[in-house]
């Protein structure tokens, strides 16, 4: 796929890793590499801009070469925090995020997702695949109208805290992909044991 120079990446490493025990996911090794090198490899083809929201071990991922974003509260606020982050610092139409901890999302991820948004002529779009005769929604596998994106902040400030409630006040649509293990999330030690890739 082509590089969209219109979509900025935000890849999401601010979380508190309690899945995880408190170990950094973004830093833990996937196939000898650091699992935020394999979205970094593969973010860079489909996006022109990418930033890393991160609050701890800001110097790792800065060495990545991309800049790194902290959150603007005090307090953790959640995944959408990052989101607010960066919206103030890029100038491109659209914020594309994907989670430090799925490695393995389809290379057409957000040029699915932005042909939706044209089609359809909504704000946003996020990932959604069929699984056991219903949908599973990726909320934070997502693509945002970056003006609506500022819409974040009230959001937060009113106390919300869930992606997929504020996606839902924004109009945004699922858009389904086929396979499910493009999603899959290495969030917990459980989700490491007897994972076999051909990544």
């Amino acid at each position: 796929m082509a590089t969209d120079y219109s979509i900025t990446g935000l890849i999401l490493s601010g979380g508190l890793s309690t899945r995880m025990g408190g170990v950094e996911k973004g830093l833990i090794g996937l196939n000898d590499q650091p699992m935020i090198a394999h979205i970094i490899n593969k973010l860079k083809k489909q996006v022109g801009h990418i930033y890393i929201s991160a609050n701890h071990h800001e110097d790792d991922y800065a060495s990545f070469g991309y800049p790194v974003v902290k959150d603007l509260r005090d307090y953790f606020a959640g995944p959408l925090a990052g989101v607010e982050a960066v919206v103030s610092q890029i100038d491109t139409p659209y914020l594309g995020v994907i989670p430090c901890d799925t490695p393995f999302f389809p290379s057409d991820l957000f040029t699915k997702l932005k042909n939706h948004m044209l089609s359809s002529k909504v704000k946003a779009a996020y990932a959604a695949v069929s699984s056991d005769d219903k949908n599973q929604s990726h909320p934070l596998c997502c693509l945002i109208d970056s003006e609506t994106c500022l819409g974040v902040k009230d959001y937060l400030e009113n106390g919300g805290a869930k992606a997929v409630e504020w996606l839902n006040e924004i109009g945004a649509e699922p858009v389904l992909f086929d396979n499910p293990f493009e999603f899959i999330n290495l969030n917990r030690p459980q989700d490491w044991l007897g994972l076999k890739s051909n990544y």
